[in-house]
């Protein structure tokens, strides 16, 4: 037996693959830690761009990648006192773990509700992570006209750590195969970064 200690995918109330499903496509959660990170840096470097994608959170509920938004950080900070600074603001590719709000899975097959997404993510380490909703809220406003230039019109309001979001995975995902699902999901995250270059970073 595979010993699954630490395993944060395989923990209580997650899914995760099995040896009877391990012919099958991809799991989401090691794209988005694997593949995602290095295929989008690889893809920076050739626009020129510095290749800063990197792990942002992993966790029993959610895991993300990011680029970090410096100009965005430093716009929030100069709102909150001196005990309340973020730390970590990136355009975010996140995954939800938990069963009930989303739950890992295969790539090229139905999606969980939330599936990936995408969008601003805030995080401070104190006390509970989160920042005010109120410069939520003006993140969410100073950054959604220039997201609805990619085309997507779905753009949430913030949820959590997420100041503005967007499932960036169809509901009708299985009607793509994997590879192009991988292409699709990196395609609209680095446009996504690109519409927020000179606003944020």
């Amino acid at each position: 037996m595979k010993n699954t200690r630490g395993n944060p995918f395989l923990d209580s109330g997650l899914t995760g693959p099995t040896e009877a499903s391990s012919n099958r496509g991809g799991w989401a959660s090691k794209f988005l830690l694997g593949e995602a990170p290095r295929e989008l840096n690889a893809r920076l470097s050739k626009f020129e761009v510095p290749p800063l994608v990197r792990e942002e959170q992993r966790g029993t509920r959610y895991l993300s990648i990011g680029y970090p938004l410096p100009l965005l950080r430093d716009a929030l900070n100069d709102q909150l006192d001196a005990d309340r600074q973020v730390q970590r603001v990136s355009w975010g590719l996140g995954l939800t773990l938990t069963a009930k709000d989303g739950g890992d899975f295969r790539l090229g097959e139905f999606a969980p509700k939330f599936g990936l997404y995408m969008g601003i993510r805030v995080q401070r380490t104190s006390p509970d992570g989160t920042v005010p909703v109120v410069l939520h809220d003006w993140v969410f406003n100073e950054s959604i006209e220039r997201l609805t230039r990619t085309k997507r019109y779905d753009w949430q309001r913030h949820s959590k750590y997420w100041s503005i979001w967007d499932s960036s995975v169809p509901v009708d995902a299985d009607s793509m195969n994997e590879a192009d699902l991988r292409d699709f999901v990196m395609d609209q995250y680095l446009v996504g970064l690109a519409t927020l270059r000179g606003l944020w970073w």
